[in-house]
C-alpha cells in the first residue's frame, strides 16, 4: 500500500519550504531506500531541485509554465505511476483552488493545509475542496512569520503542533525558503515526518 499525501493552502504560506523539510526528514528516516517521493502539481518551474540550491540561482534558473490539460494529464499520470512503488508520494499543489486542484486531491489519500493569518478566509475554499473530492484532510497548520522589536525574522521563535488532534493542528514559523531559519521548525517537521510514516503504516495494515 503506498500513501499519496497532498499539500495546500494559500499562496505564500510556505507550503513549498515546509514539504522540502518533511521530504529531507523522510528521506533521512528510510535512509534513502526509496520510500518518499516529492511531486511538484503546479507549474512554477519548482521541485526539491530548487530547495537544494542558493535561493538567487534558483530563482534564475526557474521557468514557470502555465497550468494545461497536458500537465494535469502528466501529474496524475504521475501519481498513478508511484503508486505501489513508492510508499509514501508528498504533492506540493500550487496556491490557489481550481479545477486542476480538485483533479489532483480526487488521485490523493489525503491533505495537508497551510495557512498564514492574513489568508484564513482562503482556507475555507480548501477546505471546500477536500470536501467535494471526499479527500480527508490531516493537518491544518498556521504558518507565522515572527519578528523581533527591530523588524528582523526572529530566529529564536518556535511554533508548536498537536499530533493528537484530529485534523492535526498546531503554528510553523519562519518557513522561508534559503534554510536560514530551519531551526524555528525543525522539530515540528521532525514530528510530522515521524507521526506521517505511522500514519502510512497504519493505512497498509488495514487495507
Amino acid at each position: 500500500m503506498s500513501l499519496v499525501i497532498a499539500f495546500g493552502g494559500p499562496p505564500h504560506s510556505g507550503k513549498s519550504v515546509f514539504v522540502a523539510a518533511l521530504y529531507a526528514r523522510t528521506l533521512a528516516l528510510t535512509r534513502g531506500n526509496n520510500e518518499v517521493f516529492w511531486l511538484p502539481a503546479n507549474p512554477d518551474g519548482e521541485g526539491i531541485w530548487f530547495h537544494e540550491i542558493p535561493v538567487e540561482t534558483a530563482l534564475e534558473l526557474r521557468v514557470p509554465q502555465q497550468f494545461t490539460d497536458e500537465f494535469r494529464s502528466s501529474v496524475i499520470d504521475a501519481i498513478s505511476t508511484v503508486r505501489g512503488s513508492i510508499a509514501l508520494t508528498l504533492v506540493d499543489l500550487g496556491g490557489r483552488v481550481g479545477s486542476d486542484t480538485e483533479a489532483f486531491l480526487s488521485a490523493t489519500d489525503g491533505v495537508v493545509l497551510l495557512c498564514s493569518p492574513d489568508c484564513a478566509t482562503d482556507l475555507d475554499d480548501w477546505r471546500l475542496a477536500a470536501k467535494r473530492t471526499s479527500t480527508p484532510i490531516l493537518a491544518e497548520f498556521s504558518s507565522v512569520l515572527c519578528y523581533t522589536c527591530d523588524d528582523a525574522i526572529d530566529s529564536d521563535a518556535r511554533g508548536a503542533i498537536d499530533l493528537d488532534s484530529t485534523p492535526a493542528r498546531g503554528t510553523l514559523v519562519n518557513l522561508v525558503r534559503g534554510g536560514a531559519y530551519s531551526s524555528c521548525y525543525t522539530n515540528q517537521v521532525n514530528a510530522f515526518a515521524d507521526w506521517l510514516r505511522k500514519y502510512s503504516k497504519k493505512v497498509a495494515m488495514e487495507d
